[in-house]
């Protein structure tokens, strides 16, 4: 089989593919993600426009639109059409990319003296309010900088920070697109700003390092930490008549409605040994609503059965140097166990395996960090562990105390963090209507307290006087 090309292509390219390839119809099956300016839908356009010319038959594969079919934003204008605006659509535009042919068939090609023979295999079952996070099919990637459905959702509104040369808008980090950066004096003033604004546009500052940008083909290295960023970070979502898909993360998530989509619990584990308390640890954040992601270290993933705790968890287990695709955007972070190797990598700020990238981007954006110690009792009373254990209670981080073999003691303690936790996260539609009591209460807990005071999701990092924990 032949591969062309297609990046770019001009209409008379198009024109000249055809007649090398000799086909008869052409077929469209490419994932848009609802944003005017994402270029599949012009390659759409252009091709349409060439086999119009060629009387070429065309076919499209509907697709779901990933963000609702609800309109939004600017009409573009014939004035400024580009490469990311051909035609006069909306912003966002709530389409399919069935229906965008349809249109194009209609509307614009006659405008352009051309007509095609257009068939369009519809979709079956989608609704206009349902958004990609609704279903339970995996997002794949349409483009690298398009790692996760929440970011087709921020990206009709921050993909126009591309246009601006001073600010970058995440591409080379983990959150492309929900994080916006700009350096220097004027980017620390943004950010301070952004962390002052409530309830909209739901933003927090951030630190963070771009590890690499790729502009077009051409991959561009970049060693250069942005002094000041802003994740953008969203709220309730739907697109109903009267829901915007901007707003806050609001920290005490008891009054929101009810969702299909519970919340995300990176769980990142390491050490060399196998740890007998972890599988019931994530049966019991599984109960309490929880859907559990597994992020293995290198020493992790060579010594646990990652198959066995990825079968528990019913998610693939993540062990490369490479975001997943699969891997959706956490509500908080469990590191359990936490090995002394890894603690004292994080606490120094090294970033060089996926575990390490993911736990730094949490420190930086606030998220909830929770770390159970496991560390070899040769080592446990070494003075740089307990400094960093001490150093990332400063941060935020709830630390439990250190788990002998077996003690379960700090493991209960982990799970009536994330009991507390969950009193904060989305509520997941069939624990809603479950009274409070139960629906936020851990199994197997023990039967007094253990005292641990738990910083609430999206509640920014205070005091190691305030946050350390007495598990013992």
């Amino acid at each position: 089989m032949t591969v062309y090309d297609a990046y770019g292509a001009s209409q008379a390219t198009w024109e000249s593919m055809f007649a090398q390839a000799d086909v008869d119809t052409v077929v469209f099956d490419i994932q848009d993600v609802g944003a005017r300016f994402y270029t599949y839908i012009w390659t759409m356009y252009t091709s349409m426009l060439a086999a119009a010319r060629v009387g070429k038959r065309y076919v499209v594969l509907d697709r779901p639109n990933p963000i609702g079919g609800r309109a939004y934003g600017p009409m573009m204008t014939p004035a400024y059409s580009s490469g990311v605006g051909l035609r006069e659509i909306v912003q966002q535009h709530g389409m399919t990319v069935g229906e965008l042919a349809r249109l194009f068939t209609t509307e614009f090609l006659p405008a352009a003296g051309r007509s095609v023979d257009l068939h369009v295999v519809r979709c079956r079952h989608w609704k206009r309010d349902r958004l990609a996070a609704d279903t339970d099919l995996p997002w794949v990637m349409p483009s690298p900088n398009m790692p996760t459905s929440d970011t087709a959702l921020v990206y009709p509104g921050t993909g126009l920070f591309e246009g601006v040369a001073s600010i970058t808008e995440g591409r080379g980090t983990c959150r492309p697109f929900e994080l916006i950066g700009r350096g220097g004096r004027r980017g620390r003033r943004v950010g301070r700003r952004a962390g002052r604004v409530r309830p909209a546009p739901g933003a927090v500052p951030a630190l963070l390092t771009v590890q690499s940008i790729r502009r077009g083909r051409e991959p561009i290295q970049a060693d250069n930490r942005i002094p000041a960023r802003v994740r953008v970070r969203l709220a309730t979502l739907g697109c109903g008549p009267h829901t915007d898909i901007r707003g806050a993360r609001h920290a005490d998530r008891s009054a929101m409605p009810a969702t299909s989509r519970p919340p995300v619990l990176h769980l990142v584990v390491s050490g060399t040994e196998p740890v007998a308390e972890l599988e019931p640890f994530i049966t019991a954040c599984q109960q309490l609503g929880w859907e559990v992601h597994l992020i293995a270290d290198p020493d992790a993933a060579d010594t646990m059965d990652l198959d066995a705790l990825a079968d528990l968890t019913h998610h693939p287990a993540h062990a490369d140097d490479q975001v997943p695709a699969a891997l959706p955007e956490a509500e908080a972070y469990a590191v359990a166990p936490a090995s002394f190797d890894l603690v004292n990598r994080w606490a120094y700020g090294f970033n060089d395996n996926l575990a390490l990238r993911l736990l730094n981007e949490a420190t930086s954006v606030g998220l909830p960090l929770l770390v159970v110690p496991v560390p070899d009792p040769a080592l446990a009373r070494h003075p740089a562990f307990l400094e960093n254990l001490e150093r990332m209670r400063h941060w935020g981080v709830v630390v439990t105390g250190a788990a002998e073999a077996g003690d379960p003691t700090p493991w209960r303690a982990a799970v009536q963090v994330v009991a507390e936790w969950t009193r904060f996260a989305r509520v997941p539609a069939r624990l809603a209507a479950l009274p409070a009591e139960v629906s936020a209460q851990p199994p197997e807990l023990p039967t007094q307290p253990l005292g641990v005071p738990v910083r609430p999701l999206g509640e920014q990092s205070r005091g190691a006087d305030e946050l350390a924990l007495q598990s013992g």
